[in-house]
């Protein structure tokens, strides 16, 4: 345990409800680093099960190991649906999303679903999801990101890996919050 990292998380995690941010407290938090956390799961990848009874703790660590035990193509969408709605920070949805959700054949569906939502930690991840799934996919179709609720984050990830597409996104830029000056960037 690093009480002084648990601490802070806490903190800070009060401050950001009290401004209307996502909520950062945890019910349990050891302040244990990320990578402590990834080099002791990795002992015990792949699993499951294991990841499945990790996910149902509510705490940080457990449900942090879980995302680097986990087997990608073992989720499902009931369960990530049940697993994420305890999820009390942004930290586990952007840690899933990136080193797990995205490798699942369920990812776009998961996607697309959260981007809809109301809530922050599920819509934050959907944005993950699609920008990592848009770094490494090769399709020519923008219709395969692009949801009702897309956003800049995602465009920007898809406009960046994809030079194809770029025209198609330079014309809907405007439509979409923020998206124009971040495409700047990258021309």
């Amino acid at each position: 345990m690093n009480g002084a990292v648990s601490q802070t998380m806490r903190e800070l995690g009060e401050g950001a409800e009290l401004s209307g941010q996502p909520k950062m407290c945890y019910k349990m938090n050891y302040g244990v680093s990320l990578p402590t956390i990834k080099a002791i799961a990795q002992e015990y990848y792949p699993n499951h099960a294991l990841a499945q009874d990790l996910w149902r703790q509510e705490v940080r660590e457990m449900q942090l190991a879980a995302v680097y035990i986990d087997e990608p193509e073992q989720l499902t969408m009931e369960q990530v649906e049940k697993h994420s709605q305890k999820w009390e920070h942004v930290e586990i949805g952007q840690v899933a999303a990136m080193n797990l959700l995205h490798k699942s054949p369920i990812a776009l569906q998961i996607a697309k679903k959260w981007f809809g939502t109301q809530n922050p930690v599920h819509h934050i991840a959907a944005c993950h999801i699609i920008g990592k799934i848009a770094s490494s996919s090769e399709t020519t179709d923008l219709q395969t990101f692009i949801t009702p609720a897309a956003n800049a984050y995602a465009m920007r990830e898809v406009y960046k890996y994809h030079i194809g597409l770029r025209s198609e996104i330079e014309s809907i830029a405007d439509e979409i919050t923020d998206l124009r000056w971040q495409i700047e960037d990258i021309m």
